[in-house]
């Protein structure tokens, strides 16, 4: 933050047969993914949710989409175009966004 940047707690609980983790650090970061679609156990996201919630923190959403064709769906609606990456972290501060994907 100090320096600019904005971090994101990526799926802080995956389990998705390949990675089984549960490592909520949202104290540490700026926002908290609440949806990650490829995780195969969907109440990960709510606990992510809950995590995001007890700490204030604002929510993003991921398709975890690595592989062409794979058919995932979800991401962050703004409600205005950035400009460049540093228009896109002013944004998100701002936490006016809205997220789309699985339980949005």
């Amino acid at each position: 933050q100090n320096n600019g940047g904005y971090g994101i707690q990526e799926h802080p609980y995956r389990y998705a047969g390949d990675i089984d983790i549960a490592r909520p650090y949202a104290y540490l970061v700026d926002a908290v993914e609440v949806i990650n679609v490829g995780n195969k156990i969907p109440e990960s996201d709510a606990w992510a949710s809950r995590i995001a919630d007890i700490y204030n923190k604002p929510i993003v959403a991921g398709s975890d989409c690595h592989h062409y064709g794979s058919g995932y769906g979800a991401g962050v609606v703004l409600k205005e175009i950035p400009q460049d990456e540093n228009d896109l972290i002013r944004i998100l501060r701002k936490n006016e966004h809205s997220v789309f994907g699985r339980e949005a």
